[in-house]
């Protein structure tokens, strides 16, 4: 298993990102800030990439990092306890 950080830049405003926060919730990912995400899933960085993508339309922005490290300041609560939980 690995942690990620997707990140997004959703630029079609009004458009409804609703299936995209569903995902999101769907495996348990926690907010870190307003459009970063932490998960741990199994699966390659690609692989959560082109999931992703299939949420959001194709002028959109869509990163997945490995995370090996962190370090935060003000993230949300939810995003830095997951943090904390898997590497620390």
């Amino acid at each position: 298993m690995a942690v990620y950080l997707i990140s997004y830049d959703l630029r079609a405003p009004g458009r409804d990102y609703t299936s995209l926060y569903a995902e999101l919730a769907r495996i348990q990912a926690a907010k870190l800030t307003l459009s970063d995400w932490i998960v741990e899933l199994n699966q390659t960085p690609i692989q959560v990439r082109n999931v992703m993508k299939t949420y959001v339309d194709e002028n959109d922005r869509i990163a997945v990092l490995q995370i090996v490290d962190w370090a935060t300041w003000n993230g949300m609560a939810g995003g830095v306890a997951l943090l904390r939980r898997l590497l620390t």
